[in-house]
């Protein structure tokens, strides 16, 4: 949200109660009021609240993923979860639309994850592989992979929301992404004994005001 302050010209029709409101800036720009403001006087200055654009997250819950790599179990835990296997590469995949109301800059991910059992004392890592893929209507994908250690609590079932360094930067809204998670199972940095529970991510981005 950005705060204007500038001078106030107040112009009235017949009616008094449809009055029509604009803001004259310094530099001779006129701006409408098109939402609420407080007047602070018919002449003078004024203080207008202006939306600007913002963050906005939204959630891919584990349903929408499938098993593509490996054989991952989903359970109805937590609203359902994906189980990665410790040992071998497990892979699961989703895709969404890029968000209509993305205005501009990079898509990130982030990840809500958490050790199954209570594993060993003290925190573990799970190496997890973010795959992405951004396509137009009748273009070619565009994909690539990052690779990213991230630690969990293994003293409880307690999620992490992890955000992971993968980020995308669309070229318009409605592109096809594709996404795809996989522990890399075995790898050394990956010292969570057993089943990590992958619960579902958020993609977070620039939306428009």
């Amino acid at each position: 949200m950005t705060t204007l302050t500038t001078k106030l010209s107040l112009r009235k029709g017949v009616d008094s109660d449809n009055a029509e409101v604009y803001l004259t800036t310094d530099l001779g720009a006129t701006l409408d009021i098109l939402d609420e403001a407080i007047l602070t006087s018919a002449v003078g200055t004024v203080t207008a609240t202006m939306m600007a654009n913002r963050t906005r997250r939204r959630f891919i819950p584990a349903g929408a993923f499938q098993a593509t790599a490996g054989a991952p179990s989903f359970t109805s835990t937590h609203g359902g979860s994906w189980l990665l296997d410790a040992a071998s590469t497990e892979t699961v995949s989703s895709s969404c639309a890029v968000p209509e109301d993305w205005d501009s800059g990079a898509i990130s991910f982030i990840l809500v994850l958490a050790p199954v059992t209570s594993g060993s004392v003290g925190s573990r890592e799970v190496d997890i592989t973010l795959t992405t893929s951004l396509c137009s209507d009748g273009a070619v994908p565009t994909t690539a992979s990052t690779t990213d250690t991230i630690s969990t609590n293994a003293t409880s079932e307690g999620q992490t929301h992890a955000t992971h360094s993968r980020t995308v930067t669309p070229a318009s809204v409605n592109q096809y992404l594709g996404i795809s998670i996989s522990r890399i199972g075995a790898n050394v940095p990956d010292d969570l004994a057993g089943d990590v529970r992958f619960a579902g991510m958020w993609i977070s981005y620039t939306a428009d005001g």
